[in-house]
């Protein structure tokens, strides 16, 4: 069963779908399906202080802890896509993993 919250945006009347702290604006049913259907479920464990700290940013800025977590996590992976060595570490892994599959399809 998907449970989803949904919300009028007074501002806009658009729908906002909040589902397991990820807020969304939605145009039709099946967007908002499309939208929840494309997430993955992680554990994330953190030392007291670190969480502490990230309850207290998501607060102020009046966002769940699960967007500030992503928005952070797409900042790093940002981060690492512009890092030529990270991308020279990528190519080799990509190519080591190429290898490794078609010895498997052989």
């Amino acid at each position: 069963m998907i449970l989803a919250i949904v919300a009028w945006q007074y501002s806009h009347a658009t729908p906002i779908v909040w589902y397991r702290g990820i807020r969304r604006t939605v145009k039709t049913l099946e967007e908002m399906k499309a939208n929840i259907m494309d997430m993955k479920n992680m554990t994330l464990r953190l030392p007291l202080e670190q969480a502490e700290a990230l309850e207290l940013v998501a607060t102020v800025d009046g966002k769940p802890m699960s967007e500030e977590i992503r928005e952070a996590l797409m900042a790093h992976v940002d981060q690492r896509r512009k890092d030529p060595e990270f991308q020279d570490r990528l190519k080799r892994v990509m190519s080591e993993n190429a290898s490794a599959l078609k010895r498997l399809t052989s």
